[in-house]
Order: C-alpha cells, then structure tokens, then sequence
C-alpha cells in the first residue's frame, strides 16, 4: 500500500508533555538483578540502576515493570535536559528512534490510504468503530538497528491533542495505543497496558526498509481487557502486589552518626558538538541524620576540594529543604548511587579504629627515636599537648576496578559520629583517600553539626605505616601516616618565635640591670676615690690619705702636679666628649682597670652599637659616673687659678676646642707627658 501524505511538521512530542522509561538489557558489566534505566519526565532526564528481581521483560509484565521502576525513583540521579541528551550517550539514539517511530505512526493514521482501509473494514469488523473497544497499534520491525540492541524496554506516554499516546518497545516491536486525554492529567501516571493477549487483526500497510527497518502495521483488538488499563483507572492491586521487594543494605550503627555523602556534578551543554559543554554547579547529595536518609539535588560549586568541606557542608545544610525523605539506614536499596559508598564507608570504618589503636605504639616508638636525636620534644608537645583538631590522619588507598565502580560517582563523603566514651571521630573520604581526626567531646551536642575540620594543608607528617599489598582486611591500603595541620605548625614557629624573644628581652634586660649595677659600684667606689685638689682622677682611699699629708707637708713635686693635672684634665674631657677624638683612637683597647682597691669591679662601656651582653673594662679616656660634675669642675677650676695649667673646659663643663690645638706651650707640655 503506498503512502498518500507526508507526516507532520510539528513533531507530537514537541508539543506535548512527555514521559518516558528506557531499560537496558542485562549485559557483562551488569548485575543479574539491576538494570541501568533512564527516565524522562518532561524536560528532564534522570539515569540510575533499578533491580526487577526476577520480572521478566515481556509484554505480560509490563504492568508491573513500570511501577517497580517508579517506586526506585529516588535511586536515579539527573542526568540532563531532554532535548540536549549528549550524542555518545547510549540513550540518545534508541530515544531517537521512538520519536521516529511515533511521528511515522501518527502520519500513517491520518493519512488518506489508511482511512480509506479502516473505513472500509470497519463494515467487516464493527469493533474498528467502537469507541469501547480496546485496540492498539502494532508496527513490527524487519532489520533492527545496532543500537537497539541493547535496549529492553521503551515505555512512554505522549499528552497532546487531547489525546493520549502510549508507546511501547520489546523485542523488535512497537505497540501504539490512544487514548482520550482531556481533563486533569496527572504527571506521573505509571499505569501501562497488557498487550500480550489480541484477538482480531488488520493489517493495514507493508513498508520497505528504507524506513528505519520498519516492516509492516497492524491493528488488534484485545479479545480480554484483563491488565488493560484506560486513562481513568487505577492501578489493579493484583499489579501492585506483584511489584517484588528491593533488596537493600543495613548501614545502622551503634553511635550516632551524620553524613553528607555528594556525588559528582554532571555534564550540561549542548548535544550536537557545537555548544561547549560545563559542569554543572548542583550534586545530587544524601543527608544521613541519625536513621533517616534524605536525598535531593543542591547547588554548591561545579567541584569540590578539601580546602571547601568547611563551607560547602554549612551550605548543603542550608538547602535541606531541597532534601526529601529516601529510607531507613536499615533498608538503603542495593541500587541506589549512595549505597556501595556508604557501605564502604561502613565496612571500612572498624578497621580504621583498630589502625588508629595500633598507631598509639607507632607514634611512642617515634618520639622516642626522634629525642634520641634531639627532636623529640617539639613532636611529643604537638601529640601529647596539642589541640585534637590540629592533627588527622591520612589513610591512601589503591583503587582497583571493584573500588573504582563503588566510589567513583562520589565527589566526597563527610562523616561525623558520637561515642559513648566521649569520643567523636570525623571521617572524609576523598579521592581514594580516607583522613581521620579524633576529637575529645566532653560536653554537649547539637542533634545537627555541620562544623568540620579543615585539613586541606599537612604541616609536619611522619608515616606510621606501609602496606604493599594492602591487609587482608583491606587490601586498597597502602599508606597510614599522620599529619599535623598548617595552621596548628604556623601557630607553634609563632609561639617559639615569640618565646625566642621573650628570652632575647629578658637576657637583655639582664645585661643592662648588670651594667647599672657595675656603674653603680664604680660611683660608689668613686666616691670613695673622691680628687683632691691637685686634680687627680683614680686615687684610692689609701692614697687619698697619703696625699693628704704630703699636701699638707707640701713634699710633693711640680713634675706629679703637673702629671696629675694633665691626667685629670685628660680624663675629664674624654668623659664629657663622646665619641672621643680620633687622635686618641690609640687608646681605645681593651685596658686593665685604673688603680683602686683590689675588690673594685671592673667598669662596663656599654655604647649604642655594642653587645649590650658584652662586658669590658674601662678605658683611659672613660670617667665613672660622679654625681655634681659640673659643680666639681667648677670647682677644680678655681683652686688651679689663672696662672700654671689651664684647665681644658669652661665653667659649664663643655670643652674648650680650640685651646687644645693652640701653640701654648704649657698645653703642648701637657700632651707630651700624655703621649709617654
């Protein structure tokens, strides 16, 4: 029969809204129980595995296929928008091919040879025009193509027109069904017909292959209504009782635990190569609160590091309005995208305890060789007196196929538990890595902390063990190693460098309180050695009592009056002017101290730019401390007179410069007996 009439511009599934079940077939790669599937609804795309537990994929089944896939919804994960599925996805051509189908058959209905066929058998076959009897469309397929291959199941429902359009493929055929589709509709509608039993046929055209295979188009009548259902009815609870039971994992544990598990971003852009595709800024996330479950999708960043866990946690509990309810922990399906790392987490979490218990020998085994060396009391401070948060352990693991398909959708697992004994244990796993912090928690909790620990920079690590081949156990195992935090290594170089001062301070202050002392002791000792009135700057008390009587007795020589004139004048002026005069640069070493008593202490010359913890003895141009020096001078002035040596400084104390570089030869005489 030849085609009278194009099919229409306007694609059906354009204008209306649709919802479609995809089932993959069973292969090598897939468990025996779980089928890989994808949902559109709407605009919307959805992918995950969903168990049918013995169902077989058959016409018969199809009422009850359906509603086991709706009721593992909250196993499927968005996958992308509907009109932008990506080329190399598995799905994009067999969804293709069911838009073909479905336009194809739409456009031979309404085409004129086809009308005139039904029109003419209907005289034959009065159920054609009955509005109440339940018939459906067959198109079978001659040469299937590769892709479908693969493909178990195509279910789908197209709301357009007022009508109703259900389409199903399995096992290389395509059933059509329409029903009336005006009122109230509701989104989700997982009731689909049995059409495993047909009782009268007409066939209404024959095609060539040159239509994506198809071979030829049937119209059945249903002999029994059993199974099948119209727009209106609802589900036969004989369906839902044969709906099978899932099969779940129990994740319970004795403490109380919160998890955020979150998965990768998926892919959004364009399907025809020319728009760039981007990761897309929202996960799909599991809360575990206590023993509840609840899952949805939240906006965070297109990816996730360490360095974010303590924001991105605070920001996942702000959408937990996203979140619905999913399971029990005692009942997570097998299926679900969370469970195989949630089970891991659960599985591996005793042996992390028992390598944390075993690390205690590790780390005293450590601080032991380290203070052998010398080292052992800064490590031993951060172990013993450290804050608990600035230290985590890293476990490295070796992912193998079996790990890589358990955790490899998973962006990042946080997890927080309580123990009884007061202890909270923080697990991250993260990229085939497992850090571990234990904290001391004596105090109360929140039923919801989303505080977490960043561990996102290691300061100081020592590994604590190796494993080639992993442990029986745990045969991913590689490395156990602890670490001390950046911020906790930075704290302790402040803290040392702060001390390190304050020791500086002290042994400075030190320093000087010796110098005032010393000076102390040399003004008194001083005053003890007051001059007399020949000008003599050192005199011991002993000889100030013999030159008192030689004074008196007038037995001393011009030559020691002038000797103790010019040293006297010398040493004062030295004194007064600081720095000292160049030309006597000579004198400036290291000297033994001036006459005195034999427990006088020796004088410190503590100058801007000297060690102030450096002491050194006095230098010939060095006078103590003396109290009322300006008035002493003055006085000393006084009792030389106008005539014989001039003293070298006026009545205020300050030196007389140019007197020392005159021609007088009374001062010349002077500088000679100071230069032998």
């Amino acid at each position: 029969m030849e085609k009278d009439s194009e099919p229409p511009s306007a694609k059906l599934l354009d204008e209306g809204y649709n919802q479609t079940y995809v089932i993959q077939s069973n292969g090598s790669k897939m468990s025996q129980d779980d089928n890989e599937v994808l949902f559109r609804c709407g605009n919307w795309c959805y992918k995950g595995r969903v168990q049918f537990n013995g169902l077989k994929f058959s016409t018969a089944e199809v009422p009850v296929l359906i509603p086991t896939l709706q009721r593992q919804q909250g196993s499927l994960r968005y996958y992308c928008n509907a009109k932008n599925i990506p080329n190399e996805s598995e799905y994009n051509s067999p969804l293709h091919f069911m838009e073909e189908s479905l336009e194809f058959v739409a456009s031979e209905l309404t085409s004129t040879a086809v009308e005139k066929e039904l029109h003419k058998m209907s005289q034959v076959f009065p159920w054609i025009n009955d509005d109440t009897s339940n018939t459906y469309f067959e198109l079978t397929i001659g040469n299937l193509p590769t892709y479908m291959e693969d493909i178990a199941l195509i279910a789908s429902k197209t709301y357009t027109r007022g009508l109703i359009i259900i389409a199903i493929y399995l096992e290389r055929t395509i059933y059509f069904l329409i029903q009336e589709g005006e009122g109230d509709q509701p989104l989700l509608d997982v009731r689909f017909p049995d059409v495993s039993k047909h009782g009268q046929g007409l066939h209404l055209n024959s095609y060539n292959e040159e239509h994506f295979g198809w071979k030829k188009l049937t119209l059945w009548n249903l002999i029994s209504d059993k199974g099948f259902v119209s727009s209106s009815a609802a589900i036969n609870p004989a369906i839902a009782n044969s709906i099978p039971k899932i099969k779940t994992i129990n994740l319970a544990s004795s403490q109380y635990e919160q998890t955020y598990c979150i998965l990768k971003s998926s892919c959004e852009g364009g399907n025809n190569g020319t728009d760039s595709q981007y990761l897309s800024v929202y996960h799909d996330a599991l809360f575990r609160f206590g023993s509840w479950c609840y899952t949805g999708r939240v906006q965070l960043t297109p990816t996730i590091t360490l360095a974010d866990i303590p924001y991105v946690i605070p920001a996942l509990r702000m959408q937990q309005n996203r979140l619905d309810y999913y399971c029990d922990v005692n009942f997570v399906p097998t299926t679900s995208p969370y469970a195989a790392a949630m089970g891991y987490l659960s599985q591996i979490t005793p042996l992390l305890e028992q390598h944390l218990v075993k690390s205690e020998e590790s780390l005293q085994s450590l601080i032991t060789r380290l203070t052998s060396i010398g080292l052992g009391d800064s490590v031993k401070k951060w172990l013993d007196s450290g804050s608990a948060a600035d230290s985590f352990y890293e476990f490295k693991l070796q992912p193998d196929r079996e790990l890589t398909e358990k955790i490899g959708n998973v962006e990042v697992v946080v997890s927080k538990a309580y123990y009884a004994s007061g202890i909270v244990t923080v697990i991250i796993l993260y990229q085939y890595t497992v850090y571990v912090t234990v904290l001391e928690n004596n105090a109360e909790n929140p039923l919801l902390d989303s505080r977490f620990p960043d561990i996102s920079g290691k300061g100081r690590g020592y590994q604590l063990e190796a494993f080639n081949q992993g442990t029986t156990q745990w045969p991913e195992l590689r490395k156990v190693s602890i670490w001390q935090t950046v911020s906790a290594l930075e704290q302790e170089f402040r803290e040392n460098v702060s001390k390190f001062a304050q020791s500086k301070a002290t042994d400075e202050k030190i320093s000087t309180a010796s110098v005032d002392e010393f000076d102390d002791i040399e003004s008194t000792n001083s005053k003890e050695r007051e001059p007399s009135s020949s000008g003599s700057a050192f005199i011991s008390a002993e000889e100030k009592s013999r030159g008192e009587e030689k004074s008196s007795a007038n037995e001393k020589s011009s030559d020691e009056k002038q000797y103790n004139s010019a040293s006297s004048s010398t040493g004062s002026s030295a004194a007064i002017r600081s720095p000292p005069p160049k030309a006597e640069n000579k004198t400036d070493s290291i000297m033994s101290p001036a006459p005195g008593p034999s427990n006088s202490a020796p004088v410190v010359a503590n100058s801007g730019n000297a060690d102030p913890g450096r002491m050194r003895q006095a230098l010939p141009h060095h006078l103590p401390k003396l109290e009322g020096l300006s008035t002493k001078l003055i006085d000393i002035r006084k009792n030389m007179g106008d005539t014989g040596l001039k003293a070298p400084w006026d009545y205020t104390g300050r030196p007389l410069g140019p007197s020392l570089t005159s021609p007088d030869p009374l001062l010349s005489a002077n500088n000679n007996l100071l230069k032998k």
